[in-house]
């Protein structure tokens, strides 16, 4: 079912990247989300050698952690409720 023109695909269609949202909330992660951070930058790294990967995160994550990436990852600055 599509809405507003977007669907959610299943993971073998075809797509043309992957959106992430970088963990930060300290209400949804524990130690400020440190140990998530590590662990969802493997993921990152790993899935940009088969497909673009487009990592959503705050402005504040952007300039703290996601500048040092040396992956074909696009960083974004986008605001995520929830995430």
């Amino acid at each position: 079912m599509k809405i507003h023109g977007f669907y959610m695909s299943a993971k073998w269609e075809p797509h043309s990247r992957c959106w992430m949202g970088w963990p930060e909330r300290p209400d949804n992660w524990r130690d400020n989300a440190a140990h998530g951070q590590r662990v969802f930058a493997k993921i990152a790294t790993a899935t940009s050698k088969f497909e673009l990967v487009t990592v959503c995160a705050s402005a504040a994550q952007v300039g703290r952690n996601l500048r040092r990436r040396n992956d074909s990852s696009v960083v974004s600055n986008v605001a995520l409720d929830g995430v």
